[in-house]
């Protein structure tokens, strides 16, 4: 991937996107789940949003919910973000029931934050190696407290505009004027199988004998889906 680091800042960077795009309110986000079926759809949906009210955003026109679609055989969790929101923080939601986030099938797009105990790595060369993944961007990376918040920059949905707002279907992925990344905004869009998963950063950390506590998603990226999506099980083992 072709890269050329930028000094902006963020603040900055919002003054460049258009007005349409900072008007859509919150990052919304999107996550695969496991376990939910056209049977229990509706329940997920309201205990997910029980679970996660503190999390969600009450200033949407869809108001104050979590929501489950289905695309292609695969359930997701939606929803709009009002405060920052961990992994951690939506599988401790889920814990107690049947449902599950696939960690190890889980691809992601858009911002991350990667929290990380890096105490005994050498966190240069753990940057430069996740530097290295493909569609991979360091945006920035930072101490707090004990741990390293290293913030990722990753293609984002293609949008159609033929689709509303929160579907889930996406096939592509690509840089746009929401990128940190502007360098690569001219190579190929990513694929579901294409894109860094959460297995691939996992296992960068692990080999520079540091551990990945989290992954985060900031109420920051204003107007914008994060998260992440997953393969059907076929596809996921031609990518392994």
């Amino acid at each position: 991937m072709s890269r050329k680091p930028l000094s902006l800042a963020v603040a900055a960077l919002f003054l460049l996107f258009p007005a349409s795009l900072i008007a859509g309110g919150p990052p919304w986000l999107c996550l695969p789940i496991d376990g939910v079926t056209t049977a229990n759809a509706k329940a997920s949906a309201e205990l997910l949003t029980t679970k996660l009210i503190d999390k969600i955003s009450p200033h949407t026109r869809g108001g104050h919910t979590v929501e489950v679609r289905e695309h292609s055989g695969q359930w997701y969790l939606t929803f709009h973000m009002g405060d920052n929101v961990g992994l951690g923080d939506v599988e401790a939601a889920l814990k107690g029931t049947n449902l599950s986030i696939p960690r190890d099938r889980l691809r992601l797009f858009g911002h991350v934050i990667l929290e990380v105990d890096a105490q005994k790595s050498t966190p240069e060369k753990l940057l430069a190696d996740l530097d290295a993944l493909n569609y991979t961007a360091i945006e920035k990376s930072e101490p707090k407290d004990d741990r390293l918040l290293v913030t990722i920059d990753l293609p984002y949905p293609v949008e159609d505009g033929n689709r509303e707002r929160g579907s889930v279907a996406w096939d592509s992925f690509s840089r746009n004027d929401l990128s940190f990344d502007q360098a690569a905004r001219s190579d190929p869009p990513a694929t579901p199988e294409t894109l860094p998963s959460y297995k691939a950063f996992r296992d960068v950390v692990t080999r520079h004998k540091a551990s990945l506590k989290d992954i985060r998603w900031s109420q920051q990226y204003a107007c914008r889906p994060l998260g992440g999506v997953t393969l059907p099980d076929t596809a996921q083992a031609r990518a392994d």
